[in-house]
């Protein structure tokens, strides 16, 4: 396969939210104390976002109806002509800093505590097995922060290609 500045990435979901994830995935609708704040959760890794699918049938009350999960199949563009309009913050490694970074998030720090009037618009690291300092192998996430001040211009180098839904579960 010859390089070509995109990645195929996923976002593990339910079925009854995929059509309007797929159409437009909104970060203020991710939960706050996540290893990299709220926001929308991509990963590179098709297994990764199958667990993370399974985890949120698993967790679906219910009394709210039945669920599948739901994983959407996204191209990213890593080639942004407009790269100075959104700020990126990217760990290679899981060291000290990284750590640090997921617990301000984790205990519901905002903005990512920088000094601007704004969030980084992206993220992208390991996954952290939080509370331990410790990360899962072979995972990665890459987060479209809610409070990213230019956060819409980011979402923008994902395209929806598929969705896939298992019934119940992958």
């Amino acid at each position: 396969m010859v390089w070509n500045n995109t990645t195929r990435v996923y976002h593990g979901t339910l079925d009854i939210h995929a059509v309007n994830v797929a159409n437009r995935p909104n970060p203020n609708l991710g939960r706050s104390a996540a290893d990299f704040g709220k926001g929308f959760y991509v990963t590179s890794s098709l297994h990764q976002a199958r667990q993370w699918a399974n985890q949120k049938v698993r967790t679906w009350p219910s009394s709210r109806g039945p669920v599948n999960a739901a994983v959407l199949e996204f191209e990213m563009d890593w080639d942004w002509p407009n790269a100075s309009v959104f700020d990126v913050l990217s760990f290679v490694i899981d060291d000290t800093p990284f750590h640090e970074f997921v617990i301000l998030n984790r205990l519901g720090g905002t903005k990512h505590k920088r000094s601007g009037a704004h969030a980084f618009d992206m993220v992208v690291g390991p996954v952290a097995a939080f509370p331990q300092t410790l990360t899962y192998a072979n995972c990665d996430q890459i987060c479209f922060a809610a409070s990213g001040g230019n956060v819409t211009a980011a979402l923008q180098q994902l395209t929806h290609l598929r969705t896939n839904i298992a019934s119940p579960l992958f």
